[in-house]
């Protein structure tokens, strides 16, 4: 009897990459629909804004701006279509979608599904460069799309859909810039610039000054990537004319950046050499409501409630905030004038952001931390950083986990926090391993050093928690997908070392 032929589906290590894409898109988008169709509307109706909108957070301004604009391209034409319908690209987008589908928060979610695939395939794509098997690159990409707190923004309509998937992308452009064996492929550096360059604009549409940031860090970054090259001439892995090459490639590069930084922020009105963070610090990052339709005026979210994970009524802080126009700046005289000035706007930021998320009586509620550190120079930014490396790696803390919100849905976002920030401490064990183990690539400290110079830049301007967990997600959640590729490692090292020991005795018998 002929034998029936079987079909076996090949294991997902044998996946192609766009597979991968795929299936991070499906998820998201599936994902996406169950919270705007079901948990919100009949599960969790007391977190429900409307629409399939969570409350607390900007979601529902977004919308409403963006129903207004497409009402006026319905009316008018697409000639009345704006990027910014008051400073608000991501509401000049979601218009599009409304008048194709329907003005309604679903209709954008094949686009807000793309955006956390992108950032999670090209997270999978950095991890590639330093393990061998698909499969590990795979699981520590995945933290990023499967946090509970990612749905909060890829399930609604919010900046961080951009934001998270900008910075990845430049995380992936430096890493791939500083990488030897990148330069073998000319395909692959093109995409890296390309990356580069796509990802500051992806973050230019809903954060414009971090592309001052972007460009302050990339000069930092090319100079020491010049440094590596100028190690690989002297040891004869490359020749003058390779050197050179790649030098100057990584020179255009981030000078593209600035240029298109001094040109892109200028037309939105902000001084392209200022750090200038106070706008994204608002707690909800809500624009003013005079710059509204009317139909899309909403009462600004009490401070510190977008996703405020800390304990808050209770524990209120009597302080004196300084007014940041007086704020008495003491000038280093080493220091370039340039880096003085930008230490000068960031202790500028956090003063105006102490303030703004001070009552009248003078005191701090929600989820702000230290607000009592308000700098007056450069020395003493630097004195902070250990304790700015503290914030940004660890909390919120255990002991702010299961307090209580100011409203259900912070509430929960505490209890979602405690299972992720669990999950992220162990795997800072696993970033070590992994920093010792690769630690002769020098693409590792490229990345580190870009992550860990954004969060700085982010802990240093803003004391609030609560909006630091979403800020900080893009460069945070690379450095735990590297602790997951450690973690495996430690594993697959301490597995074998247990397998010779038992072979041991078995040989000498």
């Amino acid at each position: 009897m002929p034998t029936r032929k079987t079909h076996r589906i090949p294991p997902i290590a044998s996946w192609p990459d766009w597979v991968f894409f795929l299936s991070f898109f499906l998820y998201t988008l599936i994902a996406g629909l169950l919270v705007q169709l079901v948990l919100l509307p009949y599960v969790f109706p007391s977190f429900h804004a409307g629409d399939g909108l969570m409350s607390g957070v900007d979601s529902r301004t977004f919308h409403w701006l963006a129903v207004h604009l497409a009402h006026d391209i319905d009316t008018h034409g697409w000639q009345v279509w704006t990027l910014l319908p008051s400073g608000q690209a991501v509401s000049g987008i979601a218009a599009i979608f409304y008048v194709l589908l329907k003005p309604h928060p679903w209709a954008l979610l094949p686009w807000n599904s793309f955006l956390p695939a992108l950032a999670a395939w090209t997270l999978y794509k950095t991890l590639r460069f330093f393990v061998k098997e698909r499969m590990h690159a795979l699981l520590g990409a995945l933290p990023l799309l499967l946090f509970p707190s990612a749905l909060t923004w890829a399930a609604q309509i919010h900046n961080d859909n951009y934001a998270v998937a900008g910075g990845v992308l430049v995380l992936y452009a430096w890493v791939c810039l500083a990488r030897q064996e990148s330069w073998q492929r000319a395909r692959v550096i093109v995409g890296g610039v390309l990356a580069l360059l796509i990802g500051a604009g992806m973050t230019w549409l809903v954060r414009d000054y971090l592309l001052g940031v972007f460009t302050g860090i990339g000069a930092l970054l090319t100079a020491g990537i010049l440094v590596i090259h100028l190690i690989r001439w002297i040891r004869s892995q490359w020749t003058w004319k390779q050197t050179l090459l790649a030098s100057l490639v990584v020179c255009l590069a981030v000078a593209s950046l600035a240029m298109w930084q001094t040109i892109k922020v200028g037309s939105k009105g902000a001084k392209p050499t200022t750090v200038d963070l106070a706008e994204s610090y608002s707690p909800t990052e809500t624009p003013p409501t005079e710059a509204l339709p009317a139909a899309a005026e909403t009462e600004p979210a009490p401070a510190g409630e977008d996703g405020e994970v800390t304990p808050e009524a209770e524990e209120v802080v009597t302080v004196k905030p300084e007014k940041p126009s007086t704020l008495n700046w003491e000038k280093t005289a080493w220091l370039p004038d340039w880096v003085d000035y930008q230490m000068k706007q960031l202790s500028i930021t956090r003063a105006k952001a102490i303030r703004e998320w001070t009552d009248p009586k003078g005191r701090v509620k929600g989820s702000n931390i230290d607000t009592d550190v308000i700098f007056h120079s450069a020395q003493e930014i630097v004195g902070y950083l250990p304790r700015a490396l503290q914030i940004g790696l660890l909390s919120p803390f255990p002991a702010e986990w299961f307090g209580s919100g100011s409203k259900a849905p912070n509430t929960m976002m505490r209890r979602a926090s405690a299972v992720e920030m669990s999950f992220v401490y162990l795997c800072w064990i696993g970033l070590l391993y992994a920093l010792w183990i690769w630690r002769k690539r020098p693409e590792l400290w490229v990345g580190l050093a870009f992550c860990l110079g954004m969060l700085f830049i982010y802990v240093l301007g803003t004391p609030n928690v609560g909006t630091l967990y979403r800020l900080r997600y893009a460069y945070i959640m690379p450095l735990v997908g590297i602790g997951v590729t450690g973690w495996i490692n430690l594993i697959q090292h301490l597995a074998a070392r247990l397998k010779q020991r038992r072979e041991r005795p078995a040989s000498g018998g």
